[in-house]
């Protein structure tokens, strides 16, 4: 039997947009290829599951739709292969991971304006991050551009760290009298971050994805 003869986990197409009563019924792996080098996303996500019946090929197509131009197939791709094991997978979804979901360190990444009902004072935090792990933090009403000058490490007494754990971040700030840690969430292309300040106040924490409500976006400046 030809390969391109459907099985019941194909699907029918017409052109890129919807199915039509001419539509041609499309089978085998060169179905899911077909599929996937349309420019619309829903036939892509679509013909993802179905490339994981063809062996081998198939695997490949999906390791490939890791780098596809929609963040929609991408994060798709990636949740499909996150719990295989086969080394080649793993490799590609640590380099899918360093790719599309690094820190950035070309600029500042900063909160919207937060008012101190306390204080009547309205500010901004913002943090800075070094690809040695050291991290500095400010919070203030001063311009993007005054910060970007204060946010030097040699202005800085006390110098945060952080580590990243694929999209998670743990940020450490030691004092003198305590230390602290805080988890947080990197979102795709590194753009936002979510920090959940309170994290270090709830005890026999266990899965640091329970943020509650309590968490912080900060929106990357490009300097």
């Amino acid at each position: 039997m030809s390969s391109n003869q459907p099985k019941k986990y194909d699907l029918v197409l017409g052109n890129q947009s919807r199915a039509s009563a001419s539509a041609v019924v499309l089978g085998g792996i060169e179905g899911v290829q077909r599929r996937l080098s349309t420019e619309v996303i829903e036939h892509k996500i679509a013909a993802l599951p179905s490339a994981l019946n063809y062996g081998e090929q198939g695997l490949t197509l999906v390791i490939k739709a890791l780098n596809d131009p929609a963040d929609q197939v991408k994060e798709f791709a990636h949740n499909l292969l996150k719990n295989r094991n086969e080394l080649r997978v793993k490799v590609a979804l640590r380099e899918y991971i360093k790719r599309w979901y690094s820190i950035r360190y070309d600029g500042l990444y900063k909160t919207n304006h937060i008012y101190d009902e306390r204080r009547k004072l309205e500010y901004c935090k913002y943090l800075r991050f070094y690809p040695d792990g050291t991290l500095l933090t400010k919070s203030t009403n001063s311009s993007v551009e005054q910060v970007e000058k204060l946010l030097c490490k040699d202005n800085f007494i006390q110098i945060d760290t952080y580590k990243v754990f694929n999209k998670d971040i743990k940020i450490s700030t030691e004092k003198f009298y305590c230390a602290t840690d805080c988890w947080g969430k990197i979102h795709m292309h590194g753009n936002t971050i979510s920090l959940n300040p309170y994290d270090h106040y709830i005890t026999n924490r266990r899965n640091k994805d329970n943020f509650n409500d309590a968490y912080e976006e900060y929106h990357f400046i490009k300097l």
